[in-house]
């Protein structure tokens, strides 16, 4: 089960082994995170993703709003 965890977890991260999170590879760190000794979050490139993702959400909320209003925002 830790194993399958894992492989998805470092589906998730770039698999560049920057060692930006501290990890020697990506496989290390998503070990540590399925452990619980790291959080995802410290992976730059995952936040960076998430952080994408959220302003993606964001810019989609705003044009329905303008929508709804009728292009006055």
């Amino acid at each position: 089960l830790k194993m399958k965890e894992r492989e998805k977890v470092l589906a998730e991260l770039p698999r560049i082994d920057c060692g930006a999170c501290g990890a020697p590879s990506c496989r290390a760190f998503a070990e540590d995170v399925v452990l619980g000794d790291a959080d995802k979050e410290l992976c730059v490139f995952f936040w960076r993703k998430e952080l994408e993702d959220r302003i993606e959400q964001l810019a989609g909320l705003v044009m329905a709003q303008r929508q709804a209003v009728g292009g006055q925002l």
